[in-house]
C-alpha cells in the first residue's frame, strides 16, 4: 500500500462520479421506494473511505495514461523562480505552501469550535442526567429559544429549550437525538468536517457535507419512524416543521454547524424531503454487519485500478531509440539506404522497403566529412 500522486488523482476522479451518482439518486429518495437512505449511505460511506485512503494495494492494476497525467506531471514540475544557483521554486512546492497554510487556518477554526461546544458542555451537571430508553443521557434545558441539538462527541449532550415543547414532542425529540448518538453519527460527522478542511480546495467537498447531513438526518428519521403508524409519523412530521420554525426565529446560533447535529432544517426543501420519506414508510433493513460488508467490497473494486502516466522504464529505454526527424536520417549506400539515429549506425534498408512510418525521415547520398 503506497501513496502516489496517480493514485490521488485516480480517487478525486473516481469520487466526482460518485457524488453525482449521490446527487442524482438524492432527487428520488422519498419519491422512488428503489432509492433509499440505505443506498445513499453506502455510497457516501465510500466516498469518505476514498478520501481518506487514497492507496495502492496489492490488487490495484495500473493503466497507462498518456496525455493527461504526463501534462499535469510536467507542470506541477515547472520552475517558477530560481532563488540559488541549485535550488528552485517548482509549482508543486508554492502549491503545497498554499495547501498547508489554508489547512492550519481552517484547523485552527475548527479546534476553536470544538472547544467552545467542551466549554459549554460543562454548564451540564448531573442534575441534568436522565434515564431515558435504557439510556443514560445528558440533557441541558436552556431558556432560550433555540433548536433542539445533540453536541459533543464522547460525552453528548441534548440541547433543549425550556417551554417550547409538549412533552410528546420531547419524547420525539429524544427519540432522535438518541438515535444520532447510537449511531455514531457524530463522529461521522466530525470525520468529513475534518476531511472537508484536509481538501479544502475542491468545491465537491463542500457540496457533499451538506449532503451528508442530509442523508444522515433521513437514516435516522427512518430508524425512529419505523414501527409508527400514520398518525404517529405526522406528529413527527410537524415536530419537524414547528422545530423548523424555531430555528428560522433565531439566526443566531452561536455554534458552528459542523460540530453539532440539529433536530430540523430551516431548508424548506430539506424538510419537505424529509417529510416525503417519513410519510411514504421507508424502512432500513440492511443491518449494520451487512452496509459494512457492502462499502468495503465496493471500495475493494474501486482502488482495483488507478491511471498511471505513460513513461518507459530505464532497462527498456537503454535499449531502445526514440526516431524522429530531429535526431534521424537515412544515407544511400549502393542500393540500400541506412538508418542513423543520434549519429550511430542502427539498420538497414533496401530502397523499396523502407517501412512507412520512416518515410518521413530524410535521405541523403553521403554524409559530410569535417
Amino acid at each position: 500500500m503506497h501513496l502516489s500522486l496517480s493514485s490521488f488523482m485516480t480517487f478525486q476522479f473516481g469520487n466526482s462520479i460518485i457524488l453525482i451518482l449521490i446527487f442524482l439518486l438524492m432527487r428520488y429518495l422519498g419519491d422512488s421506494r428503489l432509492v433509499s437512505s440505505n443506498v445513499l449511505y453506502i455510497f457516501s460511506a465510500l466516498f469518505i473511505l476514498r478520501l481518506v485512503i487514497p492507496f495502492e494495494f496489492f490488487h490495484t492494476i495500473t493503466l497507462p495514461s498518456r496525455v493527461l497525467l504526463p501534462a499535469i506531471n510536467k507542470l506541477l514540475a515547472y520552475k517558477i523562480v530560481t532563488l540559488w544557483s541549485d535550488i528552485a521554486v517548482s509549482l508543486s512546492s508554492v502549491l503545497l505552501f498554499v495547501w498547508l497554510f489554508v489547512l492550519s487556518i481552517k484547523l485552527i477554526r475548527f479546534i476553536k469550535s470544538y472547544s467552545k461546544i467542551k466549554s459549554f458542555s460543562r454548564l451540564c451537571s448531573d442534575s441534568d442526567q436522565i434515564h431515558y430508553k435504557d439510556k443514560s443521557l445528558k440533557i441541558l434545558f436552556v431558556d432560550e429559544r433555540i433548536p433542539p441539538s445533540v453536541i459533543g462527541v464522547f460525552s453528548p449532550i441534548i440541547v433543549l429549550p425550556k417551554n417550547c415543547f409538549t412533552d410528546r414532542e420531547k419524547e420525539l425529540i429524544l427519540s432522535h437525538e438518541l438515535t444520532h448518538i447510537s449511531n455514531f453519527d457524530l463522529y461521522i460527522k466530525y470525520v468529513y468536517s475534518l476531511i472537508s478542511i484536509i481538501y479544502w480546495w475542491n468545491p465537491l467537498i463542500y457540496l457533499f457535507r451538506d449532503r451528508m447531513d442530509q442523508i444522515l438526518e433521513i437514516r435516522v428519521d427512518s430508524n425512529v419512524i419505523h414501527t409508527f403508524d400514520e398518525a404517529q409519523k405526522i406528529e413527527y412530521v410537524e415536530t419537524l416543521i414547528k422545530v423548523s420554525k424555531l430555528q428560522s426565529e433565531n439566526q443566531n446560533y452561536s455554534f458552528n454547524k459542523n460540530v453539532y447535529f440539529n433536530f430540523s432544517s430551516k431548508s424548506s426543501s430539506k424538510l419537505l424531503q424529509r417529510s416525503k420519506c417519513i410519510l411514504s414508510g421507508q424502512k432500513n433493513k440492511l443491518s449494520v454487519e451487512i452496509l459494512m460488508g457492502i462499502i468495503v467490497v465496493l471500495f475493494f473494486l474501486s482502488s482495483a485500478v488507478i491511471f498511471e502516466p505513460y513513461a518507459v522504464d530505464r532497462e527498456t529505454e537503454s535499449v531502445t531509440y526514440d526516431i524522429s526527424t530531429k535526431n534521424s536520417f537515412f544515407v544511400k549506400n549502393g542500393s540500400n539506404y541506412d538508418m542513423y539515429v543520434n549519429g550511430e549506425y542502427i539498420i538497414s534498408y533496401e530502397s523499396d522497403k523502407i517501412p512507412k512510418e520512416f518515410e518521413h525521415i530524410k535521405q541523403i547520398d553521403t554524409i559530410e566529412e569535417e
